[in-house]
């Protein structure tokens, strides 16, 4: 029987041969190490002996350091450069696994803090006295940050920072051993954690970076290279056009000095049909749209105001100082008409146009506005001009925009509800035979009256609905709604139009909405007519594939306000279009000139000699009706024949005309029809 003595003995004797198998271990890692840092250190001193220029090597030696960090146990490290008393600007990074990046310069927890600086070397770590500096790390999944200073060359401060993670926090094996500037704050040692990041190993080989940066060996040219990490800081990697961080220094330098005469303007700009071809042509493809619409927006802009792109598909301008208002809607009428003419891209051509919103700040009557509020306004006047739905795309900003925006900002939270609640409503407005007067089919169209602000625009509806990322939803909602609606009153030769917009379009639920539709309300595929905008058509061939499966469904494709764009019906051969509406305008135009007359008369007859049927929007008179019926087309659509109607009086009308055929003068004098219809 062993003793007592004889197992604490034997446990003893195990514990020193784990003891030393772990420093045998330590020290194997640490001279791999240090043979590691001698091989770097080698490189380091021949950085710029091959005739590298001073910028390639001190990026090469940057570069060397962040990655040297991660095969020294480090989960992440970069190199910080910094002029004077101006903004960091980062040299490299490096990151080994899945944790958070190093805390910003400037931050708790960056080793980067003005009171920082006056220390050649930082640790920061749960024995650190400042709490919010550990809780800092800690949130980013780190536990240990260093940052060691490399050099000061004529003002410029260059620095390394190294950092562990998380999973390897001290705890019990935990021992300080030194203060910050000489040693490692925090030596561990545990036998089943990560090892940490080798801060002696680190120091070596930061120290021979130093030696080479202070013999001139790397950046004799420190001040190009500053310039060129400062310039890539400030602007788009895409478009190489300035970003936000340029234009906002920008602007706010030309507020300060604003003290002479002229007006400070801002344009900000937001392309029209841009997420459209990301959608459907891909992201690739969207980035080269933004490279050929920002070399348009250079040169239509040229030396008359200052071009930025903030991010995505948002651009601005810096204008002024300007003596009138007048000459940056000049300008934006010239970005307008830039944007025209298609783009010709690698998968196909692409159109996309602008909302542009105008801010002007007055210095004599304005001094308390500042850069941000002045783009913020800029901001506003677009989004205005985005949801005008007119083909005024530029507004000026005005503080009655404000209310508008906080009215849209609650409109968006409640949109929701709205749906949950059945708040949104569907209404019915019949296109008749131009001859016979018979209702032909109805345009369904979306309506919601908000329990305290009232009717809400439909435009505002769908926008709001994309914004609040329940475009999909409402588009189900609508179509199922206005199938059900119809298949329920019962009259079997009725159809149904529902607008869809570029968005819906390109969806890629569409097909499974437009499907469950048909099925739930049992109506044939041919009573359903998807009316796309002519805009939409001629924007984004991409969606052709919802179109092509709209097509061979059955579904009836109408072509909406024919006349208002640029589309040609030479065009639309290559389109399955089975029915073209005529815009408003153009029916109102050629009841008042033979060159309008003219045109809509051979537009008539191009489209019936390509076998689709004309619908003529806009009747208010019944001489504009006797006009369109004069010039063979089939159908209209007006106020003067029928305004929007419930879904009860839909059904009460047409119940009451099916079997005659004809609605009658006592039918629209009963209040059915368009004296007794609704908006």
């Amino acid at each position: 029987q062993v003793g007592t003595g004889d197992a604490n003995l034997a446990e003893q004797l195990a514990g020193d041969v784990a003891a030393q198998a772990e420093a045998t271990d330590r020290a194997k890692l640490r001279g791999r190490h240090l043979e590691h840092v001698a091989e770097l250190g080698h490189r380091v001193n021949q950085l710029g002996s091959d005739g590298t220029t001073a910028r390639g090597a001190g990026a090469e030696l940057f570069a060397i350091l962040a990655e040297a960090a991660g095969d020294l146990d480090f989960e992440a490290a970069d190199v910080w450069i910094r002029r004077g008393g101006e903004d960091w600007l980062a040299g490299a990074s490096h990151n080994s696994g899945i944790w958070g990046t190093l805390p910003a310069p400037g931050q708790p927890g960056s080793g980067l803090r003005p009171e920082d600086m006056s220390i050649g070397e930082v640790v920061v770590d749960d024995q650190d006295v400042d709490p919010e500096e550990w809780a800092a790390l800690e949130r980013e999944g780190l536990s240990r940050l260093i940052r060691i200073t490399l050099a000061t060359i004529d003002g410029t401060l260059i620095v390394l920072r190294a950092a562990d993670s998380v999973s390897i926090n001290g705890g019990a094996d935990a021992v300080q051993t030194a203060d910050v500037t000489g040693g490692a704050r925090a030596e561990f040692a545990s036998n089943d954690r990560p090892a940490l990041g080798d801060v002696e190993a680190l120091r070596l080989l930061a120290a021979q970076a130093t030696v080479a940066l202070q013999n001139n060996k790397l950046l004799s040219d420190l001040q190009t290279m500053h310039d060129e990490l400062e310039h890539q800081a400030s602007h788009d990697v895409l478009t190489g056009l300035p970003n936000r961080k340029w234009f906002m220094t920008r602007l706010r330098r030309q507020i300060t000095n604003s003290d002479g005469p002229g007006l400070d303007v801002v344009l900000f700009l937001d392309l029209n049909g841009f997420k459209q071809v990301n959608d459907t042509m891909g992201h690739e493809a969207g980035d080269e749209l933004l490279v050929e619409v920002s070399g348009r927006l250079r040169e239509v802009i040229g030396s008359s105001g200052e071009l930025a792109r903030l991010g995505g598909d948002e651009f601005t301008v810096l204008a002024g100082p300007v003596e009138e208002v007048e000459e940056a809607q000049a300008l934006a009428s010239r970005i307008h008409a830039s944007l025209v003419e298609p783009f010709d891209l690698q998968n196909g051509r692409a159109k996309v146009g602008t909302s542009i919103g105008i801010a002007v700040r007055d210095p004599a009557t304005a001094s308390d506005v500042g850069d941000t509020e002045l783009l913020r306004r800029a901001d506003a006047a677009m989004y205005a001009a985005k949801t005008a739905h007119s083909d005024l795309r530029t507004a000026i900003y005005d503080p009655s925009l404000d209310e508008g925006e906080r009215r849209r900002g609650r409109l968006v939270a409640e949109l929701r509800r709205a749906l949950d609640e059945e708040e949104i409503e569907m209404a019915f407005q019949p296109v008749v035979g131009t001859e016979s007067g018979r209702i032909a089919g109805v345009e369904a169209l979306l309506r919601w009256t908000h329990r305290e602000l009232g009717p809400i625009d439909t435009g505002t509806t769908l926008s709001l609905a994309e914004e609040a990322g329940l475009s999909s939803r409402l588009n189900r909602w609508i179509l199922e709604h206005a199938t059900q609606t119809v298949a329920a009153i019962g009259v079997e030769d009725v159809y149904v139009a529902v607008n869809l917009s570029p968005t819906e379009l390109g969806a890629d639920d569409l097909m499974a909405n437009v499907g469950d539709a048909l099925h739930l309300s049992g109506i044939a595929p041919d009573r359903l007519v998807i009316e796309l905008s002519e805009r939409l058509v001629s924007e984004d061939r991409g969606q052709q594939l919802n179109i092509d499966a709209l097509s061979e469904l059955g579904v009836v494709l109408s072509l909406d306000d024919f006349g208002e764009g640029r589309t040609s019906l030479a065009h639309l051969r290559g389109l399955p279009i089975s029915q073209l509406k005529i815009d408003r305008r153009l029916v109102q135009n050629a009841c008042e000139s033979e060159v309008d007359l003219t045109i809509l008369r051979s537009v008539t007859e191009l489209a019936q000699q390509l076998s689709m049927e004309v619908v003529a929007e806009g009747i208010e008179t019944p001489s504009q009706r006797q006009v369109m019926a004069d010039l063979g087309i089939e159908l209209v659509q007006g106020y003067g024949l029928f305004r929007p109607l419930t879904a009860d009086k839909l059904r009460r009308l047409l119940l009451a005309g099916a079997s005659a055929g004809r609605i009658t003068r006592t039918q629209v004098a009963s209040g059915v029809g368009s004296r007794g219809g609704e908006r």
